[in-house]
């Protein structure tokens, strides 16, 4: 029980950032991305921020810890191979954040803001997430908890 009410804490933490810094709407994100043109630096200023604080964190509070806080062990992904899967899935990701303007984590939270791009976006996300699981039945898991 413990575990998801920090998981609840640290959703409505996320999705108060991402909207009060703007990241929920996609015309910020599209405005990133158009670098040539109307370049807006909002977003480099958001992804600093937030990397700064977990920097801090991780430093001071998690780096050096023998066991996770609110379960028995770590749990890693043994995959470090920049292999083709890692390459065409990370151009799949780009076309889509580019298309809309919008990434996973922000849309999640635009979703309680009545954002209707939001639901089509999401539907599509899972629609996706439906369709690999379905073409690789066989794949194997690459993340291992270690025991300590």
């Amino acid at each position: 029980m413990f575990y998801f009410l920090i998981a609840l804490i640290a959703g409505v933490t996320f999705g108060l950032g991402m909207a009060i810094s703007g990241m929920i709407v996609p015309n910020n994100v599209l405005s990133f991305l158009s670098i040539f043109e109307g370049w807006n630096a909002s977003l480099m200023v958001v992804i600093g921020g937030a990397l700064l604080v977990f920097l801090s964190v991780y430093q001071f509070g998690i780096k050096n810890r023998k066991q996770p806080v609110l379960t028995d062990n770590f749990c890693v992904n043994q995959n470090k191979d920049v292999d083709n899967r890692l390459v065409i899935g990370s151009i799949i990701f780009g076309i889509g954040w580019g298309i809309l303007g919008v990434c996973p984590g922000p849309v999640v939270s635009s979703l309680f803001l009545g954002n209707s791009d939001a639901y089509w976006f999401v539907s599509a996300m899972i629609g996706g997430f439906l369709l690999v699981k379905l073409l690789e039945t066989n794949r194997e898991e690459t993340v291992a908890c270690e025991v300590q």
